[in-house]
C-alpha cells in the first residue's frame, strides 16, 4: 500500500512536455489523482527560466508531496529539485511563486453567506409560485367575467361584430368575443371594439364582452408583503430580462453597438486571461501571431470598454434632456444619484460577499487557488462601497478587492460629473458643451502624460517585447 501511494505521489509529478522552445512552461501533473492519496497535498511552483536564446518565461510546476510538509518544507525540497535536477540543464531558473491547494473549510462566514443565499432562493421560489397562481387566478377571472357578460347580451342580434370585422355566430364559443389582440380602449371618443350602425348615436352604444371586462372591478390588490415577494419571482424577473420590446423614442441602433462591443470585449479577455493566468501553451507562437493583421482587433480590445463609457453618457445626457423638456419644474438630483446607487451597490456587493465566500467551494484544480485568493477584500471592500477603488488603494492590481470592478468606480465617477455638463449645456447651449470637451479632454491629455512620466512608461510598450512591464 506504501509502495503504490509513492508511485501515485511520483506520478503526480508534473513533467516537461513537448512544446517547450514554443512556451509550453504548464507542467500541471495529475492534479486529482494528487488530492485523491490519503495525506498528500498538491502545490503548484512558479519559476522562471530561460528556455530559449534569451527568452526568459513563467513556468508552472506541478508537485505532490506529505501532507505533514509545510510551505517551508516544500521550500525545500523545491530547492533541493532545482539545484540537483533541473539547474545543471537550466541555470537560470528561480522560484518566484509557491501556492498549495486546501480543501476550503466552512467558516462561520462562509456558512451566513449560504444561510443568505438559500433565503434568497426560498423567497424566489415562493414569488415564482405567487406569480403563477396569481396569473392563473387572473385568467379565472377574466373567463367569469367573459361568460356573465355574454349571458347578458344574449338580447342581441344573431351576430355581433368583432374588432376585425368578422362576423361571430351567437352559438359561437364565449372565449372567442375577445380578441387576441386589443386595440385602445377608445379612439376619438369611439370604442374599438364596436362600430357604430348607421342612426346609431353614442348613448345606444351596447356594451361588449371586453368592455365588460374593462368596466369590472378589479382584483383586490396585492399587500406589501406579497409585493415583495413578486419582487424575487423568476418568472416576472426572467420575462424582464429577456424582453425585446422596445420603448418609444428609443435609438435602436445603440444595441447594435452593445453587442459588438461586447463581443469584442470577451475576445480580447480570452487571450489576455490565456496569456497571463498561464493556461497558453504556445506563448511564443501567440507572440508571433500578434504581429499578423487579423490580431489587430485583439491587441487593440482596449479602447472596446470606452463604447460603453460613451453609451452610458450619451443614453444619460438622451434621458435627461428628455424629461427636462417635458419637465419645466427639473430634476431631483439627490433622488438621480440615489437611484443610481441603489441600483448598482446591493448586487455588487452581494458579488464581492459571493467571491470571498463561496467561490472556494465552486471548484478546484492547479490554478484554482490563485482565483480564488482575495485577502484584499477583508481590508479594502469599503473602497467598493465607495466607488473610489480605481483610487484606493495606490496599487490598485495587487492590493484592490476585485479590481475587475474598476469599470463600475470609473462610470459612477463619471456619472457624478454628469450634471456639471447638463447645467452648462442648458445655461450656455452648445458653447458649454465645446468648452466643456475640450477642457476635459486637455485634462485627460495632461494626465496620460503625467503618469506616463512618473512611471517611465513607453510609449509603445505593449508593442514592444522587451519593454518593462
Amino acid at each position: 500500500m506504501f509502495f503504490r501511494a509513492s508511485v501515485l505521489d511520483f506520478d503526480s509529478w508534473g513533467k516537461p512536455g513537448s512544446g517547450i522552445l514554443s512556451g509550453n512552461g504548464k507542467w500541471f501533473g495529475a492534479f486529482d489523482q494528487c488530492i485523491g492519496i490519503p495525506d498528500a497535498k498538491y502545490c503548484l511552483v512558479s519559476v522562471l527560466g530561460k528556455f530559449r536564446t534569451n527568452t526568459t518565461f513563467p513556468i508552472s510546476y506541478g508537485i505532490c508531496i506529505p501532507d505533514a510538509c509545510n510551505k517551508s518544507d516544500v521550500s525545500t525540497v523545491v530547492g533541493n529539485y532545482i539545484k540537483n535536477v533541473t539547474h545543471r540543464y537550466f541555470p537560470s531558473i528561480r522560484v518566484v511563486d509557491l501556492s498549495c491547494y486546501e480543501e476550503p473549510s466552512y467558516t462561520t462566514a462562509a456558512m451566513l453567506t449560504i444561510i443568505f443565499c438559500c433565503i434568497i432562493l426560498v423567497c424566489c421560489a415562493i414569488g415564482t409560485v405567487i406569480e403563477i397562481s396569481h396569473e392563473s387566478f387572473q385568467d379565472g377571472k377574466e373567463f367569469d367575467f367573459i361568460a356573465t357578460q355574454n349571458r347578458a347580451l344574449k338580447h342581441e342580434k344573431d351576430t355581433v361584430e368583432s374588432s376585425f370585422g368578422l362576423e361571430i355566430p351567437k352559438e359561437a364559443d364565449v372565449t372567442e368575443t375577445t380578441p387576441l389582440l386589443r386595440g385602445n380602449k377608445k379612439k376619438n371618443g369611439v370604442s374599438d371594439s364596436l362600430k357604430l350602425e348607421t342612426g346609431q348615436t353614442n348613448d345606444k352604444i351596447k356594451p361588449t364582452a371586453e368592455d365588460a371586462i374593462n368596466d369590472s372591478p378589479q382584483l383586490k390588490s396585492n399587500s406589501l408583503l406579497v409585493d415583495i415577494f413578486l419582487c424575487f419571482s423568476l418568472l416576472r424577473n426572467t420575462r424582464d430580462v429577456l424582453k425585446t420590446d422596445v420603448a418609444p423614442g428609443a435609438v435602436t441602433s445603440l444595441y447594435g453597438m452593445r453587442v459588438m462591443s461586447l463581443f469584442w470585449i470577451i475576445l480580447g479577455h480570452v487571450y489576455i486571461f490565456s496569456a497571463v493566468d498561464g493556461t497558453l501553451e504556445n506563448i511564443f507562437e501567440l507572440g508571433q501571431e500578434t504581429e499578423s493583421f487579423s490580431m489587430m482587433v485583439v491587441i487593440n480590445s482596449y479602447p472596446a470598454v470606452d463604447t460603453f463609457f460613451f453609451l452610458s453618457g450619451l443614453l444619460l445626457m438622451y434621458n435627461v434632456m428628455k424629461r427636462l423638456k417635458s419637465n419645466n419644474e427639473g430634476i431631483n438630483w439627490g433622488k438621480y444619484y440615489l437611484h443610481r446607487y441603489l441600483r448598482l451597490t446591493p448586487t455588487m456587493m452581494f458579488v464581492i460577499l459571493f467571491v470571498v465566500q463561496l467561490e472556494p467551494f465552486v471548484d478546484k484544480g492547479p490554478l484554482w487557488q490563485r482565483h480564488v485568493d482575495e485577502p484584499n477584500c477583508d481590508d479594502y471592500w469599503w473602497t467598493n462601497l465607495l466607488y473610489i477603488n480605481n483610487f484606493y488603494p495606490t496599487n490598485v492590481v495587487s492590493n484592490s478587492c476585485m479590481r475587475w470592478t474598476w469599470y463600475l468606480a470609473v462610470d459612477m465617477q463619471f456619472f457624478a460629473i454628469t450634471p456639471v455638463i447638463i447645467y452648462l449645456f442648458i445655461r450656455f447651449g452648445y458653447r458649454g458643451v465645446i468648452g466643456t470637451s475640450v477642457f476635459l479632454s486637455t485634462v485627460s491629455m495632461i494626465c496620460i502624460a503625467v503618469i506616463t512620466k512618473h512611471y517611465g512608461i513607453h510609449a509603445m510598450a505593449n508593442a514592444m517585447p522587451k519593454a518593462s512591464p
